[in-house]
């Protein structure tokens, strides 16, 4: 199949015309504010981000599954979502275990003050508290990993 592209656009429906794509190339990414659950049109931000996380936090159950879309904020981006880790509480290998408690502890902590300039919401603090938690529990043979 011969697509080329052109000025004007392609010879092929799933490629993108030239000047569609040339957005991506200049640094431009499109967005738009978007109303939140407190009625405020909300620009999307890592704080706006981080606020959004914030405010559905407080509903957010043991096992930390939480969608934190829509959430609760005066100041919450209402289209936003975590990164989870799934981690084995149990762990099988105790050297492997322990490093991976220590990365993990790392990535809530000092980890943090890269999230920024990697373009990642900061995590606010009561999530950080509840990743702690979790963290803590995982163990070998019942001997809690965390030190």
């Amino acid at each position: 199949m011969d697509c080329r592209v052109s000025q004007g656009g392609s010879s092929c429906n799933h490629r993108l015309p030239v000047h569609r794509q040339r957005w991506w190339y200049q640094g431009y990414h499109p967005y738009a504010f978007i109303k939140n659950q407190a009625g405020k049109f909300v620009e999307p931000t890592l704080e706006t981000t981080t606020a959004a996380a914030a405010g559905a936090a407080a509903n957010m159950p043991e096992d930390m599954r939480v969608s934190i879309v829509n959430a609760p904020g005066e100041n919450s981006y209402p289209i936003a979502g975590y990164t989870y880790l799934l981690v084995y509480k149990d762990q099988k290998d105790k050297d492997k275990g322990t490093e991976l408690v220590k990365f993990l502890w790392w990535a809530i902590h000092d980890g943090e003050k890269f999230a920024e300039d990697l373009l990642y919401a900061p995590l606010p603090d009561n999530v950080v508290k509840l990743a702690e938690t979790k963290i803590k529990q995982i163990n070998y043979k019942g001997e809690p990993l965390y030190k």
